[in-house]
């Protein structure tokens, strides 16, 4: 077999000028012939400063050798050698790659990072690897201190030297991280190339941190759904997220800004060991001119990378103090019925002549109610239904629940 000699890993070195590596073949009859070559693209050029040597062992078998003498000779890097071993008046040929890695050295604070966010403990991997890369070398780049070295991926081999934890190069050349955690954050670089071209990467990763509960809390509101507020003498919102990273902004949104303004924002946040919380505070004031009835509608926002991973807003609505407890409002439909403030809702689905009806049925907490159409008196608390027939189709009527069973 092919052994190299002075190598740091079997098949990586971490290189500088004028190291001095060696390759053998051993117990062979006649001696094969053993010669260094620098890989580059598709084709090879052969090294020079370096010599062949071989030994007869007592058996009469003989142990080859070939050293070179190792000088950078461009800008790259890395650089892919072959120790390539043929054997007299034969096709038979065996090869060793070396990875050679010039930049133990090198701070890398030229190369403009791009940013990776990785889900707390959910699997991720940093790609690198070009199509035409024939290897790939992962370091994780550290302040005030050389790169360490995490890895490397090569035809012949793919190891993971790093022991950082959960990290590993993949039989492909990317970086998976197979649980990311707080501690995996920083800047790794990858070298990937084909000895003839080279490209240098790299990501700074960040881990996000998604609340719990995972939405937007609004003080108040039981849960992520839109939620009710009446005006008061308050007149003050407060909107949360708890356990996060990175830290957050939050702000307050009127659908339409003509219906309500916010003024005396208070925005805090509070640092934890790994996470923090941001709270907003706002007070509001509802215009004059908005009539009862009409919806005015608010969300508290979120901005940030944590928006690609959990719902970025929550929604309320405010009703203006001008609104009575029970005030009724209008809603015209084909038959004009005039309903009032909804008090329950349920869903009752029917089947009218071969179509599928959809009943949205609203319960109401007025005396009376008219339907103008029918020119008839529903009794208190009658729910009453605006029945879809198909699914969004044009044609709709408007029956009570009690009608709509007697039609069963």
């Amino acid at each position: 077999m092919i052994s190299c000699h002075n190598c740091h890993q079997e098949y990586y070195h971490s290189a500088e000028q004028g190291d001095i590596l060696s390759c053998s073949f051993n117990a062979t009859r006649p001696p094969v012939q053993l010669e260094w070559f620098r890989k580059l693209g598709d084709g090879y050029e052969n090294l020079e400063m370096q010599q062949f040597s071989s030994t007869e062992n007592s058996n009469g078998t003989f142990n080859s050798l070939a050293t070179v003498h190792l000088l950078q000779g461009s800008s790259n890097l890395t650089q892919l050698l072959v120790c390539r071993a043929t054997w007299p008046l034969s096709e038979w040929r065996r090869e060793r790659e070396i990875l050679l890695d010039f930049s133990s050295n090198v701070s890398f604070s030229d190369v403009t990072p791009k940013i990776q966010h990785m889900e707390i403990n959910r699997y991720a991997e940093i790609q690198c690897v070009q199509s035409t890369s024939d290897y790939v070398v992962w370091k994780r780049n550290l302040p005030n201190s050389e790169p360490e070295l995490i890895g490397f991926h090569s035809h012949q081999m793919t190891e993971t030297i790093s022991d950082i934890s959960d990290v590993k190069v993949s039989a492909e050349g990317s970086l998976i991280f197979a649980s990311p955690r707080v501690q995996h954050e920083g800047m790794y670089v990858c070298i990937s190339g084909d000895g003839q071209n080279e490209e240098i990467q790299m990501t700074s990763v960040e881990i996000l941190i998604p609340p719990s509960p995972p939405y937007l809390q609004i003080t108040g509101c039981d849960d992520s759904y839109r939620c009710v507020f009446r005006e008061d003498s308050t007149n003050k919102l407060t909107c949360a997220v708890y356990g996060v990273r990175p830290s957050v902004t939050l702000e307050w949104i009127a659908e339409n800004e003509d219906d309500i303004s916010f003024f005396n924002h208070k925005l805090v946040f509070k640092e934890r060991d790994e996470t923090s919380d941001t709270i907003i505070s706002v007070e509001y004031k509802v215009s004059q001119d908005i009539l009862c009835g009409k919806e005015i509608l608010i969300k508290c926002h979120l901005y940030g990378p944590l928006s690609k991973i959990m719902k970025a807003e929550s929604t309320a609505l405010v009703i203006p103090a001008s609104c009575k407890e029970n005030e009724v409002k209008e809603e015209h439909g084909h038959g004009g019925l005039v309903t009032a403030v909804v008090i329950l809702s349920v869903i009752v689905i029917a089947f009218v002549g071969g179509g599928i009806m959809i009943c949205i049925c609203h319960k109401y907490s007025a005396s009376v109610q008219t339907d103008t159409k029918e020119g008839r008196q529903i009794p208190n608390g009658t729910p009453v239904c605006i029945v879809e027939v198909g699914f969004g189709l044009k044609d709709s009527k408007e029956v009570s629940v009690e009608d709509n069973q007697d039609n069963q």
